[in-house]
């Protein structure tokens, strides 16, 4: 009986890990209030600091849920490169290894880090090949 409340534990966090990105990116689209004219903005480095601020919750959303970022601002290089698809890892893995080791004091600050660095170290390129919005 142990063993297979054991398995039932292990299939069920294996289901919540692998939650699909799709269902991840609306929960923060609704928690943060991201919209498609942020998103714009982002794409074309024009952003408000009101958008930055929708912007960086969106990202801590994002990041927290998919096991990458902590509470406390530690980013996960190795949970990030896990979630990455296989044919993007080349692309994304130079930006993360440079980006993902300059963490701020919580979970925000890092993110606003980690997007700022990753914009100039990759433009638009991460954002539309990772597919994060």
């Amino acid at each position: 009986m142990k063993s297979f409340f054991l398995i039932c534990f292990l299939c069920i966090s294996g289901t919540l890990a692998a939650r699909p990105k799709a269902e991840t990116k609306e929960e923060c689209y609704k928690s943060s209030g991201l919209t498609a004219d942020d998103v714009k903005a982002v794409k074309s480095s024009s952003l408000t600091p009101e958008q930055q601020k929708v912007l960086g919750a969106y990202f801590v959303c994002f990041l927290k849920d998919r096991g990458i970022l902590s509470d406390n601002g530690h980013f996960d290089i190795e949970a990030s490169k896990k979630d990455i698809e296989p044919e993007h890892l080349e692309i994304a893995q130079p930006v993360l290894e440079v980006c993902g080791k300059d963490e701020g004091s919580n979970a925000l600050e890092t993110t606003m880090k980690l997007l700022m660095c990753t914009k100039e170290k990759s433009g638009n390129v991460l954002f539309e090949t990772l597919d994060l919005f």
